[in-house]
């Protein structure tokens, strides 16, 4: 199946990549070890996946949040790249929840996390979510794109996905989102 991934990597075609154990610091590693206990066995682990996005749409749209946000200015390639990835076996989450439960958790609020994470866990969400992420153990770069190239208005509509998705998410858990661009 065809996924898309973003980063500030150099791939090849034909490369394949897999996941491995990340590194986090501080908050961050706390955040994703409880999150990960509360996966269930039937999940990849986060923090040794790949992400993959549905739609080149969607990666170009996350790459460019975590540009905004400042996360890639660290790494050696200052490039942001945008690949068409083939994976299989592979587990969707609703992206928007992750900001959400790290919130919970920074405001020590442990039942709102708790709920959280069972919903960006769960393999049948309870509330409709727009914006996936999917965790995979490897992929194959099939080809680097154009992320300059790709329709703006098509991108615009996976950022109010995700948007969306924020907001719905402040509303069933009662937590603040961040969520305007």
């Amino acid at each position: 199946m065809q996924f898309f991934h973003s980063t500030t990597n150099a791939y090849d075609a034909r490369q394949v990549l897999c996941g491995s154990d990340r590194t986090y610091p501080g908050d961050r590693a706390k955040f994703e070890d409880r999150l990960a206990a509360l996966r269930g066995p039937l999940h990849r682990d986060r923090r040794k996946s790949l992400f993959v996005t549905s739609t080149e749409y969607c990666a170009r749209v996350y790459l460019e949040a975590q540009f905004g946000q400042g996360l890639f200015n660290s790494r050696s390639v200052a490039e942001p790249r945008l690949y068409r990835v083939e994976c299989e076996d592979l587990s969707g989450h609703p992206m928007a929840l992750l900001e959400l439960a790290s919130r919970a958790m920074r405001q020590q609020r442990p039942d709102q996390f708790k709920a959280i994470a069972s919903e960006y866990w769960s393999p049948e969400p309870k509330h409709e979510w727009h914006y996936f992420e999917f965790l995979a153990e490897t992929f194959t770069v099939v080809e680097e794109l154009d992320r300059h190239a790709l329709n703006a208005v098509l991108c615009q509509c996976a950022w109010e996905d995700y948007i969306r998705d924020q907001r719905t998410a402040k509303t069933i858990f009662g937590l603040p989102t961040a969520g305007a661009r």
